[in-house]
């Protein structure tokens, strides 16, 4: 767990060991005699796929951004879509008569 921790975000260093150990069970009728560096050998492989794909997603981003950027909301809409929502989000006595 040290391992993954130094070298992904906390938050994705369980995912980390979790894959290595699956990888290593299926893997488990190649287990070497001395096991450490084999599983951080997996580990290391792992991470480097983690990372190929994040960066393929932020890529992907990116150019779906460029493609198709997200209009700037102007004033005047803001300013319409303010004036046009309720006041209440259900309707009074009255209004349902």
């Amino acid at each position: 767990m040290a391992f993954a921790r130094r070298r992904v975000a906390p938050s994705d260093a369980e995912d980390v060991v979790a894959e290595t150990f699956l990888v290593a069970w299926r893997r488990l009728e190649s287990l070497p005699i001395e096991p450490l560096p084999w599983l951080l050998g997996i580990a290391r492989k792992v991470i480097a796929t983690r990372r190929r794909g994040n960066t393929r997603l932020s890529n992907l981003y990116t150019r779906l951004q460029q493609r198709n950027p997200r209009p700037q909301p102007t004033h005047d809409l803001v300013i319409e879509r303010i004036s046009h929502t309720p006041s209440t989000p259900f309707p009074t006595r009255t209004e349902r008569s």
